[in-house]
C-alpha cells in the first residue's frame, strides 16, 4: 500500500475514533486521549494509543474499551465509508507518566 494511503488512513482514523470515544462513551472520572494510531504493514491492524488521567482508572477504562472493541468496530465502519476498517486495538501510553517519573528525578537532584 502506498504510504500516502496509510497516512491518510491513520489521522482519518484518530479523527473518526476520538470523536466516538468522546461522544457516545462516558468515563467515570477520567479523561481519555488517543495519543496515536500506528498501522501494521498490511493495514489490518490499528494499535490506537491511548492516555488515561488519572492513571488509576487507566485498567478500568481499557477493560469497558476491550469490551466494546467489537461495537467500535461496527460504529467506524459505518462512519468512515471505506470498503475496509482495520481492527482496532487499545494500547495504554505510557508517555506522560515516564516524562513525569522523569521530571521528577530531575528535580531530586
Amino acid at each position: 500500500m502506498s504510504s500516502y494511503r496509510s497516512a491518510r488512513l491513520v489521522v482519518i482514523l484518530k479523527k473518526t475514533l476520538g470523536e466516538v470515544l468522546s461522544r457516545e462513551f462516558s468515563y467515570e472520572g477520567a479523561l481519555v486521549t488517543i495519543t496515536e494510531v500506528q498501522l501494521n504493514k498490511t493495514e489490518e491492524k490499528a494499535d490506537v494509543g491511548l492516555s488515561i488521567i488519572p492513571e488509576t482508572k487507566a485498567p478500568e477504562v481499557l477493560k469497558i474499551l476491550k469490551s466494546l472493541q467489537g461495537r467500535l468496530q461496527r460504529i467506524l465502519i459505518k462512519k468512515m465509508n471505506l470498503r475496509f476498517v482495520p481492527r482496532i486495538e487499545f494500547v495504554l501510553d505510557e508517555g506522560l507518566s515516564n516524562a513525569a517519573r522523569v521530571d521528577k528525578l530531575l528535580d531530586n537532584e
